[in-house]
């Protein structure tokens, strides 16, 4: 097991991919909205959420995101995608697994999966059950 780096600043083992806050990467929030809108995601009510961002970066190239924002017992994984380029490579699964340890370390103990756009802007894919064990998200 390789030692854990402070979570800000890390590579992912498979790859030369950073993962990092979005308040501590160079990435600007229009970036964020650009990839956003590009894989059919809004970007309503991002802006009260920026700080709660984890970004995927190759180089100096945002090339996925997520965001983890709690909310009281209850958190909110929102917008988790990943360039095209970049599927299949696990990184939309790192970036998942880092939102969910987020909430965790935050005190949350559940969360809802908020993916896709709709006429309101977001659609509720699945409440999770406790998170705890390999696999904390289940659809429904």
């Amino acid at each position: 097991m390789s030692p854990r780096l402070p979570f800000n600043s890390f590579f992912d083992p498979l790859g030369d991919v950073l993962f990092s806050t979005l308040k501590d990467s160079a990435v600007e929030t229009r970036e964020l909205f650009m990839l956003l809108r590009s894989r059919g995601l809004t970007d309503r009510g991002l802006e009260a959420h920026r700080e709660h961002m984890i970004v995927a970066l190759s180089g100096r190239r945002l090339i996925g995101a997520v965001g983890a924002v709690p909310l009281g017992s209850w958190g909110m994984i929102r917008s988790l995608c990943v360039l095209p380029d970049f599927e299949g490579l696990g990184i939309g699964g790192e970036l998942l697994r880092l939102g969910e340890e987020r909430l965790l370390e935050q005190g949350t103990s559940r969360a809802w999966l908020i993916s896709g756009s709709s006429p309101a802007g977001r659609r509720v894919i699945s409440p999770s059950r406790d998170m705890n064990g390999p696999c904390r998200f289940q659809a429904p």
